[in-house]
């Protein structure tokens, strides 16, 4: 994916919140992206579907957690807030569903220290820049699976 300099991510409150990311912070959220996941090519069934989602909504919680504590602007704590009840929904649905809870893989575990490790400004760009990452690889997951079905 190639990604612009500037990610523009909508705020909870009107109007818009412009992060502005060095390359440093976009290759931490780019390593996030080199998951042990299910490949969105090659998600063809209901199973695999539920398999690539578990794994993303498990780091969510991971992240979400931390950043309810850590995230300094306002609009990126509440955003956190959401995205970790939403995030906990989709695990128990994907649960209910018989989907296995995996563990984070170790690409997964070491975005979460890096987030930990960073502050400020920083964790907030870090971590909405994660999320929205995420929530892109979702989006084409889906679309996969729909494609397939």
């Amino acid at each position: 994916m190639n990604r612009t300099s500037t990610a523009i991510i909508p705020a909870l409150t009107p109007g818009t919140v412009h992060y502005n990311f060095t390359a440093h912070q976009k290759l931490k959220v780019m390593n996030l992206q080199q998951t042990e996941d299910v490949a969105v090519t090659t998600v063809l069934t209901e199973e695999g579907f539920r398999n690539g989602v578990m794994p993303r909504a498990q780091l969510s919680i991971l992240a979400s957690q931390l950043a309810v504590d850590k995230a300094t602007q306002k609009n990126a704590k509440e955003f956190a807030g959401f995205e970790l009840e939403e995030a906990i929904a989709v695990v128990k649905v994907l649960t209910d569903a018989g989907t296995t809870v995996t563990t984070p893989g170790k690409n997964d575990m070491a975005f979460i220290e890096q987030l930990k490790a960073a502050s400020g400004s920083e964790f907030d760009k870090l971590y909405m820049y994660a999320e929205l990452t995420n929530h892109e690889f979702l989006r084409d997951l889906a679309k996969s699976y729909l494609e397939s079905a």
